[in-house]
């Protein structure tokens, strides 16, 4: 596995279009980005109790998007493994979303600003 401690936008673009699939964080930026390239996503929230964020907004994320193919929520270590050895994942598209493709673009203006 590779890993960075940084990237530059272009980078982190052409590294998520080549991968597999988008491993990360229940952040809408995680999210945005899969749907862009049409990757299954797997999602692994930061936690509060674990010191890992000032609150659980990520697991009211994964929460509302765990439904949505192509979403693949791990809330264990156990289920992280088996997402990320599973050879049957299917992309997460904006196709699956495309009524609210205003809503994505703003949120996506928002967070690239």
């Amino acid at each position: 596995m590779e890993t960075h401690a940084t990237l530059a936008p272009s980078q982190f673009d052409r590294l998520v279009r080549s991968a597999d699939i988008i491993v990360g964080h229940a952040g809408i930026g995680t999210i945005l980005s899969a749907a862009r390239a049409e990757k299954p996503a797997v999602l692994f929230a930061r936690r509060a109790d674990l010191g890992e964020h000032r609150n659980d907004h990520q697991m009211a994320t994964l929460s509302s998007f765990r439904d949505r193919p192509g979403i693949y929520a791990a809330t264990t270590e156990d289920e992280l493994d088996h997402y990320m050895t599973a050879s049957n994942l299917k992309p997460f598209t904006t196709h699956d979303v495309t009524a609210r493709q205003p809503l994505i673009d703003g949120l996506r203006a928002f967070i690239n600003r």
